[in-house]
């Protein structure tokens, strides 16, 4: 891992469990069953504590984690709500294809007609499919669902995202 490593959040802890410093986490990432493998994890994105994962136990729709040196409710309270990350390097690539949803973030958005739409601020996952969060210039907010019907391209090597105007989609 190098100094100025990029860090992934993929979990975050919710409440402590037990009295014996065990930690409820939401995963944040579409991998559950990663948290089976890891041996270690860092605090926030800036990678500044290193936590050593002594065992690891999906329950449900969360993960049950047990961290070295977090022996008690009081040692485990600290980390109540922080974010749980892996250095970028350690992430696995996708398959052919499919996409993480953090490599959305910062792309540009612009319409095939050429219309400059913003960047990706964020991406939301609702009940029936993935919309990006589209900041324009002007600091308005377009939301742009990732179906076939709106998505023309997801270029990932000029870091762009091509979309249709479709009818309604856009104030006009």
């Amino acid at each position: 891992m190098t100094p100025d490593e990029t860090f992934i959040v993929v979990g975050e802890v919710i409440k402590t469990r037990g009295v014996g410093g065990d930690l409820l986490v939401r995963p944040l990432t579409t991998d559950i069953e990663r948290f089976l493998s890891l041996k270690t994890l860092w605090v926030e994105k800036t990678g500044d504590r290193c936590l050593v994962v002594e065992r690891a136990k999906v329950q449900g729709g969360f993960v049950l984690l047990k961290i070295q040196g977090i022996d008690s409710r009081e040692d485990a309270k600290a980390l109540n709500g922080l974010a749980l990350t892996v250095p970028l390097s350690e992430v696995p690539p996708c398959p052919e294809g499919e996409h993480y949803i953090f490599e959305l973030a910062g792309m540009k958005v612009r319409r095939t007609d050429g219309t400059e739409l913003g960047i990706v601020s964020d991406v939301m996952e609702t009940g029936s499919n993935i919309v990006y969060v589209v900041k324009s210039a002007q600091g308005k907010e377009i939301l742009v669902p990732a179906t076939r019907d709106a998505v023309e391209k997801l270029d990932y090597e000029n870091r762009e995202i091509l979309v249709k105007p479709l009818p309604g989609l856009f104030d006009e």
